[in-house]
């Protein structure tokens, strides 16, 4: 039957915006509250095109445009964005926000529809700078090349139309903040969108059974993953691949009838009723007043199928309140509905979870991953905290990524979420995850050594050679036990100062600081695992003793993974509880007086002396130059750490792998077996800078350094080596020996001690007793030469032993 068109109105707007020079088509309607694509459970009523191409289909010629209105008279008008049109758009959706988000912008006079759902669509002169986005900000998108807007006069599912404030208005050229801060966001969502190698099946198998279960036919499922192949997986898989795909998840049967046959699994109709519920609680809704509103919600959810009830939780409450809850609320809703379903229980249900329920949590916490968002290494994969503008993301060893949020879909526990540090330029992610990044690690220790050249003169290359090595290994000190830390002991001027700003530069997370609080030194190592630069240690001991306290806490356990420090603090009940803070990270400090025994068994001392007259180094300043060199470093190193971690951590925990570690034992075995894994690697990669025999020949001398430091600071060495000297003197004979026994008269043992520097202020011999009974030498009183006196009974094999473990 021919239609009259001259009475349509919807084809008289389409034909108008035809000629204006914009390209239209036909997009669905609604009819009696449902789309006119006839699916009940359409997802985007009134919305989506009816053409077989969609958006690729429009046209400004009017012969086409009048063709489709005679088909389909009620049809929705959809514009077609972008250049061919010569239009870009701002769409500003309420119900997510948007007009909230835009009180942030300028918006200049410009062509304004009123959209169906109580939006805005802003229509500026094209510009080629304005990306087509979703998710600028809040409830903000933009429409530019590839995307479409809905125009008046269509119908909305609310019951509205789309309605101009004034067509006879110009579009006029877009505000300069929807070019730049466009661009910025556009080139993160295709960081983030995008889908590498190792991914691509998965996510195209994942989202082919998601489709299936919903009941798609094999042909819809085909047309979704071409689609999403050749949009987001880079390089995107061969057609017959994908066509693979889609049928091996065509062959199982859709939970469309299971569904049905489930009363206690909601209809699609039944879901959209609770998110209308939902979606009319003000976002802005007081803490206080929002269970009033939320838990009946809860409360009707709770007797649904637990995954479907905790599906609406997720998505679609967290979903409208995800932009407002700050403070772990979706925590406590959760809990409220787990109450909840516990009080629809009864009998013995009632007192817990059965058997079945209980090991289907346990099969799926299995795979769930506890990790560090700053940095972490967990079953192969090394993995960092990123920022992609603003969005903060987790990026894998697979070149997979994510936002934090998504962690938990990704299988990843999170240890918290309040990471504020990452060094990774957008440039080298970008390049990373497009498998167009590659590192070689001679190359990297090379660029590093020479970088800390250009400034500092060591009295010794090999410190530079062990600092290069050092701040490669901050990149995978998640990957070790243990990692060790560098005291810079130097006198004023010798450039130390400097050399820990130039290292904090490049190393992970650096930061370098001469006044820190308490708080700021566990909570920064705790959550952003920053390489932790102290300088002037001393005066931190004179000025800031709490302070000072706090930090020999963290540097007493912090260069083991294991290492944590507890400190209580006011929880928000005004209570206090006790909290501990995972402190292991690297660390560096500067000091010129000696440090106590028990931190020199976790540092490798580094010696700096003052310039010689006529030494003459490169003055540091952060030129263009530097900081591009600095950031390529890093850049280099977050590449190696993620493509190498899992090769380093099979040497480091394959024994015997690592070659020049004979000399060492125990604490020094710790905390150089890094560093030697490292110089092995590079060694690998170019044999002639022999870092493995110059880490020998260092640590070989670091260890007779702190065999001598102990023997003069450790006060177990001080009493075996006075007494190793007085059994060895003539002139002091014992009383009596039995076996391997000599008795000493404590006296006289006193008087021998006097004369040692080391303890000539020692008075009373029950002082000297208690010292003693460290080296396991007993005392006792007995009868010498008619007199009863106090004695001293030295094991000679029990002494011998400890003389041998501690080199005397």
């Amino acid at each position: 039957m021919e239609i009259n068109l001259n009475e349509n109105v919807n084809f008289k707007l389409a034909l108008t915006y035809a000629r204006k020079g914009w390209q239209v088509f036909p997009v669905h309607s609604i009819r009696n509250g449902v789309c006119s694509c006839g699916d009940s459970k359409c997802e985007n009523p009134g919305k989506h095109p009816r053409t077989k191409h969609g958006l690729n289909d429009a046209s400004s010629d009017e012969q086409q445009v009048s063709q489709w209105w005679q088909e389909t008279p009620d049809a929705n008008i959809g514009i077609r964005t972008g250049e061919v049109s010569g239009i870009s758009v701002l769409d500003i959706d309420p119900r997510h926000g948007g007009f909230e988000s835009i009180k942030a912008f300028s918006l200049p006079d410009t062509l304004v529809s009123k959209t169906g759902g109580n939006g805005q669509h802003h229509i500026f002169k094209y510009d080629e700078k304005i990306p087509n986005i979703v998710g600028f900000k809040p409830g903000l998108d933009f429409r530019s090349n590839g995307g479409y807007i809905v125009a008046p006069p269509s119908n909305h599912i609310s019951g509205n139309e789309y309605l101009w404030a004034d067509l006879s208005l110009e579009p006029v050229p877009a505000p300069d903040w929807m070019k730049t801060k466009g661009q910025k966001k556009a080139a993160v969502q295709s960081v983030i969108g995008t889908i590498q190698e190792g991914g691509r099946n998965a996510y195209l198998m994942s989202l082919a059974g998601s489709m299936r279960r919903r009941g798609a036919s094999q042909e819809a499922i085909e047309q979704g993953l071409l689609a999403e192949n050749k949009e987001k997986c880079n390089p995107a898989l061969d057609e017959n691949e994908v066509l693979t795909i889609a049928r091996s998840a065509s062959r199982y049967e859709p939970e469309v009838e299971a569904q049905e046959d489930n009363p206690d699994l909601l209809s699609q109709e039944q879901v959209n009723e609770i998110k209308k519920r939902v979606e009319a609680i003000p976002k802005e809704t007081a803490a206080t007043d929002l269970p009033a509103l939320l838990n009946p919600i809860l409360e009707e959810i709770a007797e649904l199928d637990m995954a479907q009830g905790d599906a609406i939780l997720h998505n679609i409450i967290k979903g409208h309140f995800g932009s407002v809850w700050k403070n772990g609320e979706l925590s406590t809703y959760a809990k409220v509905l787990k109450g909840y379903r516990k009080d629809t229980k009864n009998g013995e249900e009632a007192a817990g979870l059965g058997k079945d329920e209980l090991l289907r949590k346990l099969d799926e916490a299995k795979d769930i991953k506890l990790v560090h968002p700053a940095q972490d290494y967990i079953d192969g994969q090394m993995i960092f905290s990123v920022r992609a503008q603003d969005t903060w993301c987790l990026v894998t060893s697979n070149k997979d990524i994510f936002t934090l949020e998504d962690s938990t879909l990704a299988g990843f526990n999170l240890k918290h979420d309040s990471v504020v540090e990452s060094h990774f330029s957008p440039k080298g992610l970008s390049l990373y995850l497009r498998g167009e990044y590659e590192v070689n690690i001679a190359a990297i220790y090379q660029k590093i050594y020479d970088y800390i050249k250009r400034f500092i003169i060591f009295p010794d290359d090999r410190y530079l050679a062990y600092l290069a090595l050092w701040t490669i290994g901050t990149y995978v000190f998640m990957v070790f036990r243990y990692y060790p830390y560098v005291w810079l002991n130097a006198e004023k001027g010798s450039g130390k100062t400097l050399l820990m700003e130039i290292l904090s530069k490049i190393a992970f997370n650096g930061d370098l600081t001469t006044n820190p609080t308490e708080s700021v030194i566990f909570r920064d190592i705790s959550n952003n695992l920053i390489t932790l630069f102290i300088d002037e240690v001393e005066r931190l001991r004179k000025r800031e003793k709490d302070v000072y306290g706090a930090l020999m806490s963290i540097l007493n356990v912090g260069f083991c993974k294991t290492g944590a420090a507890k400190r209580s603090e006011k929880n928000s009940n005004g209570n206090f509880s006790i909290k501990s803070f995972n402190v292991y990270s690297p660390k560096c400090f500067a000091g010129i007086n000696e440090i106590d025994d028990v931190l020199q068994d976790r540092t490798v001392r580094i010696e700096l002396l003052r310039k010689k007259a006529g030494q003459e180094v490169e003055r540091y300043k952060e030129s263009k130059e530097i900081m591009d060199l600095e950031q390529s470093i890093k850049d280099d190193l977050y590449v190696f750490a993620l493509s190498n971690a899992k090769a380093l951590s099979e040497l480091y925990n394959k024994e015997g792998s690592i070659k020049g570690l004979g000399h060492l034992a125990n604490r020094e075995l710790d905390i150089w077996e890094p560093i030697f894994l490292l110089a092995n690697v590079v060694n690998m990669n170019r044999s002639s800078l022999n870092l493995t025999g110059l880490m020998e020949d260092l640590s070989k001398q670091s260890l007779l350094e702190r065999q001598s430091d102990n023997n003069d600071q450790n006060e177990t060495c001080k009493i075996l080596t006075a007494l190793r000297a007085m059994l060895e003197d003539s002139e002091v004979t014992p009383t009596s020996q039995e076996g391997d026994i000599k008795e000493f008269v404590a006296a006289e043992v006193l008087n021998y001690f006097k004369c040692n520097e080391s303890f000539d202020w020692m008075e009373k011999t029950h002082v000297l007793t208690r010292r003693l009974k460290r080296v396991h030498i007993k005392s006792e009183q007995r009868r010498v030469n008619g007199f009863k006196q106090r004695v001293y009974l030295i094991n000679m094999k029990v002494f011998e032993d400890w003389c041998e473990r501690f080199n005397i």
